[in-house]
């Protein structure tokens, strides 16, 4: 019978009432793995940030490895749990060893630090399970995944008993996500506990043992490999709440507004050559999210051209910047909607009048208060704004309405050109629901899309075509 690790009774967790965790349950013996998927907001961050000791036990308890935890504590057992987030708690400056060796764990180098004996351990654990690293690398100079397997190999070092993840999969490559998932193979073969948390089911299908759904902070349901139903989970997922349908309409045009011939990069792309018209949704697919977020990094100015042109609008492009990118009438969505950020300290309607004010202000100091309520009364209702929180600052507002302004002030900006860096990356079904309908606004008020994405089944549901960047050719399906 296996010994279980952690039980976690009728917890609550948060900074006040409703709680983002609330009377939760979850317990997971050595060696399981137990996917906790929920919605943004579900509560899935609040069970990372309570391992990491950030914020404090309200309610219930928490036994692990046979030590409880009540209300008002913080987790303190620490060396035993490793938590990887979105931010890495790798220090960059260190190398790979020292980070695996010294900083903090159960095996702790005491007096004095013989460097030899640190890089002589590193070279035999690296060489067992990540051969591809040096052990003389420094964090900085280490790719997203590279850090993680190093947060990967603390685990087996320190012998961790515990390891909490915080959705830090989205936008990885195939060849990426198979070295996680054998990664995740390895800690659960050493009786490593593994919690995953997501916004819904991915590729960790077949590692978990059982998928505890989260929304608003309860439980809804425990699943266990056998009963599992993705058409059933996404239902629990969203409760009562149905999603507005999706429906994407054709937009065809001759009218050319993105040419680009015989582009050519530093690292992956050669010899690229398309066309986006007016109205038309393109997507970009690469397996491991490689050619195609290069080809949008070089139209924005982000990544060098060396060889090849654009042409936009029939006149030569030459990108220099995002900036520039922008002042040249195209728009830009990062990967995840991230560093694109709203004016928390406005309301929702100086949030969305802003580019409006910079097309229709004089010398950006007057502003026409008509438009900010033309567009308060005609997008409130739209983007699920109740009227009385009208004048509530954004900071207040959930991710979805946050995100909803954000694409809806690219609408109204109205670019020639949208590029999008896997605008679904990190987004749940809700979220992708409303960046689908945006997407499509857009290309049916004339503004072209381009999508880089590594999901196939995302690209379809949108796109009007889809360029498949393989190793050796350039094919696209309609």
């Amino acid at each position: 019978m296996k010994k279980e690790v952690l039980r976690m009774q009728d917890v609550c967790v948060g900074n006040f009432e409703p709680y983002g965790l609330n009377d939760f349950c979850l317990h997971i013996c050595e060696g399981e793995m137990v996917n906790v998927i929920g919605l943004s907001g579900a509560g899935k961050t609040m069970i990372y940030e309570y391992f990491m000791g950030y914020i404090p036990l309200r309610k219930g308890k928490v036994i692990f490895d046979g030590k409880t935890s009540h209300a008002g504590e913080y987790f303190g057992n620490i060396n035993d749990v490793i938590c990887i987030g979105k931010g890495s708690t790798l220090i960059s400056g260190l190398s790979v060893a020292e980070n695996i060796f010294i900083i903090t764990g159960k095996r702790k180098v005491r007096g004095i630090i013989r460097m030899k004996n640190i890089y002589y351990r590193a070279k035999i654990l690296l060489a067992q399970y990540a051969p591809e690293l040096s052990p003389y690398t420094l964090i900085r100079n280490l790719t997203p995944l590279q850090m993680i397997i190093v947060e990967m190999l603390r685990v087996i070092e320190n012998e961790a008993k515990l390891i909490i993840i915080d959705d830090v999969f989205q936008g990885y490559g195939q060849n990426d996500l198979l070295r996680v998932t054998e990664l995740l193979g390895i800690l659960k073969e050493k009786k490593v506990a593994i919690i995953y948390g997501s916004h819904e089911m991915d590729f960790t299908r077949t590692l978990a043992d059982k998928t505890v759904v989260l929304r608003k902070g309860k439980n809804v349901r425990t699943f266990y490999q056998s009963d599992y139903s993705d058409e059933y989970c996404r239902k629990l997922l969203i409760g009562n709440e149905a999603l507005p349908s999706f429906s994407r309409y054709n937009v065809n045009t001759d009218q050319e507004v993105l040419q680009i011939h015989g582009l050519s990069g530093e690292r992956y792309v050669e010899n690229f050559s398309m066309k986006i018209h007016k109205g038309e949704i393109i997507g970009l697919y690469d397996l491991n999210n490689q050619k195609n977020m290069e080809i949008l990094q070089m139209i924005i100015g982000e990544a060098v051209i060396k060889n090849g042109w654009l042409y936009l609008k029939g006149e030569r492009y030459e990108p220099r910047n995002l900036e520039f990118a922008i002042k040249n009438r195209i728009g830009y969505i990062p990967r995840n909607l991230e560093g694109v950020n709203l004016v928390e300290s406005m309301n929702f309607a100086d949030n969305l009048c802003l580019p409006v004010l910079k097309k229709t202000s004089y010398l950006k100091i007057f502003r026409n208060k008509s438009i900010s309520q033309f567009l308060e009364k005609e997008y409130m209702q739209k983007l699920g704004v109740p009227y009385e929180e009208k004048d509530t600052k954004v900071k207040y507002f959930d991710e979805y309405n946050k995100n909803s302004i954000l694409l809806t002030r690219w609408i109204l900006f109205h670019p020639v050109l949208m590029v999008c860096m896997e605008p679904c990356g990190n987004a749940d079904m809700v979220m992708q629901n409303i960046i689908f309908q945006a997407l499509s606004e857009m290309a049916e008020s004339g503004i072209a899309v381009l999508i880089a994405s590594q999901n196939m089944n995302e690209l379809k549901t949108i796109c009007d075509k889809v360029y498949v960047l393989d190793n050796d050719e350039k094919k696209f399906l309609s």
